[in-house]
């Protein structure tokens, strides 16, 4: 995810606009994330008590939500 990022500043730092490698770093970026995500799911229990799961998930949904209502394009 590290690279597909840089690689993305890197070739809008330099102008470089070309559909298919803007396609293909935003892939690759995509596979990172569906990649990494089970991992920071299953980590959950190890961070907080069980008698916290309830309010740590809607703590992230609040998040979540207000980004997407204060602005649409930060929506995932």
């Amino acid at each position: 995810m590290l690279l597909a990022a840089g690689g993305l500043g890197a070739f809008d730092a330099y102008g470089c606009d070309h559909s298919w490698l803007l396609l293909t770093l935003t892939f690759a970026l995509g596979l990172g994330a569906a990649m990494n995500a089970p991992a920071w799911q299953a980590i959950i229990p190890e961070l907080i008590t069980g008698s916290e799961v309830r309010a740590a998930v809607t703590l992230n949904g609040v998040g979540y939500n207000l980004r997407a209502r204060s602005d649409p394009r930060w929506a995932d």
